[in-house]
């Protein structure tokens, strides 16, 4: 089923047939910055993400990274509408299963590597991590995220 989707890119689609072996926090990371940065359409990104949260149901960490990953991925697309992506970061912001060091590098993900994702909404999106999540960003990414680019 996952490789009528990932036929065009041969490393995406082995990671997908091992993910039943490999469940670790990092690989999900991994396979999930995989399935963002890709060339797919959109839909595909997204049925890949629904395989790779069927795979991972019942373990709520395993969730959770994924959950995280899938927010960058619906920030970075324009198709779904401004309100839904602040209440998803809103929620992740909450969400217990996000450990702080997660958080870091989901916050340097989405600010400093992705690229296409709306600046107004960016600058937005940083008043309520800062708002939010103050004491568990590292210094450097508070200062970030503190600048005058964001205001």
């Amino acid at each position: 089923m996952i490789k009528q989707f990932i036929i065009e890119d041969a490393a995406l689609a082995q990671k997908m047939d091992s993910i039943s072996t490999h469940l670790t926090s990092e690989w999900i990371d991994e396979l999930a910055k995989n399935i963002i940065a890709s060339n797919f359409p959109l839909e595909k990104k997204r049925d890949l993400f629904a395989s790779a949260f069927h795979l991972v149901e019942h373990e709520d960490i395993l969730e959770g990274i994924l959950n995280l990953w899938a927010i960058a991925l619906m920030l970075k697309h324009a198709e779904t509408p401004f309100p839904m992506k602040i209440d998803a970061v809103r929620q992740l912001l909450k969400d217990s299963t996000v450990t702080d060091d997660r958080l870091n590098d989901w916050v340097r993900y989405v600010w400093l590597d992705v690229t296409g994702i709306d600046d107004d909404m960016l600058s937005f999106l940083a008043v309520d991590v800062r708002n939010h999540a103050k004491n568990r960003l590292d210094p450097d990414l508070l200062e970030y995220l503190n600048s005058p680019k964001f205001y």
